[in-house]
């Protein structure tokens, strides 16, 4: 999910499109559409009409008009960006993202976000007419604890990952990759082509992220393994893999965080305010929160004091069972993981 501000550009990775086959992005024979909704309420309104998607990388497609990222002109509590598209010798496919869009006086800027000010709202009637401001920056803050909790990020980004090679014909990534751009093997300054190399990854092998090497289109080519090209043959012990494309684990079919780390956004935001801010001087009380639990003869304490410190709130209230069992579904394996 995304939340933008009135009037400003949105950066354009927070609705962009990522056109993947085989794990691998590619581009499409045409350019991708997209059109722009507000689904605030049913039935959905135009925003904007179906307008052709600008390429910014390989299999990477940005919602621009007339050369510029789209500018939302109005604030809508929920909006959607539907992309159609067809990938080479595939079918035509639709993917929706949905986002926000607020007053330049609740936000600053864009940014990726795992709920929206209208979904906290709609879960917590308590916090109805709660500072929409204080709320988004919670949203945010609870996003980056999400990922450091998790040791994963759920939002698609391209980037560059260097990886150091382990010796064979596998290399293991540290975090999802959605879709391979370039690699670049063995400290090499050149990338190789995507058609030598095999990516395990998405829904089947998102705990165990992969890229190997194609041993069938090596020995198609070359009749074996070492080849000029590929030099050695293998991810070489201690050299650098330096492993470029979009990652992040989302589902694959909205390309945006998965249910259950939204719902642990939705609810954890909203009991992190309940529990310890405080709004026209009263407390916001926090109904259903759990403060402690016991069993087998121990007692594990959730509340802690009300400081303006999030930090103490925030890893409490991610002990709560209705958030520890979405997250902890969502945490990185001991061989994977980033620190944030």
């Amino acid at each position: 999910m995304a939340s933008l501000i009135i009037n400003q550009a949105h950066p354009l990775e927070l609705l962009a499109l990522a056109v993947v086959v085989d794990g691998k992005l590619v581009d499409c024979d045409s350019d991708p559409t997209f059109v722009i909704e507000d689904v605030s309420t049913l039935p959905a309104t135009s925003i904007r009409t179906s307008t052709a998607g600008t390429k910014i990388g390989t299999g990477r497609y940005a919602a621009k008009v007339s050369g510029a990222a789209w500018t939302p002109a109005s604030a809508y509590a929920r909006a959607r960006i539907t992309w159609t598209f067809t990938p080479p010798d595939g079918e035509e496919t639709t993917v929706a993202k949905y986002f926000e869009v607020v007053a330049s006086t609740v936000g600053e800027k864009g940014e990726f976000t795992y709920t929206t000010v209208a979904e906290v709202k709609e879960l917590h009637p308590a916090l109805a007419s709660f500072d929409s401001r204080r709320i988004r920056d919670m949203i945010i803050q609870w996003r980056d604890h999400v990922d450091n909790y998790c040791a994963q990020r759920f939002a698609l980004r391209y980037a560059s990952s260097k990886i150091r090679g382990e010796g064979g014909r596998k290399l293991y990534l540290k975090e999802p990759l959605f879709g391979l751009h370039e690699l670049y093997l063995n400290s090499d300054t050149e990338a190789y082509s995507n058609t030598y190399f095999r990516v395990l990854t998405g829904d089947s092998h998102r705990w165990n992220p992969i890229v190997e090497f194609d041993m069938g289109t090596i020995t198609a080519e070359y009749g074996g393994l070492f080849t000029p090209e590929l030099k050695t043959g293998e991810f070489a012990k201690n050299y650098t893999q330096i492993v470029k494309g979009v990652w992040g684990f989302v589902d694959e079919a909205t390309q945006q965080a998965p249910f259950g780390v939204r719902e642990a956004s939705r609810i954890g935001v909203g009991l992190t305010i309940q529990a310890h801010w405080k709004d026209g001087g009263k407390a916001v009380g926090a109904p259903g929160l759990v403060r402690s639990e016991e069993t087998d003869m121990h007692r594990i304490d959730y509340s802690v004091s009300g400081k303006t410190s999030i930090a103490g709130p925030v890893m409490s209230i991610m002990r709560d069972p209705a958030v520890r069992d979405h997250l902890n579904r969502f945490r990185a394996p001991i061989n994977m993981g980033w620190v944030g």
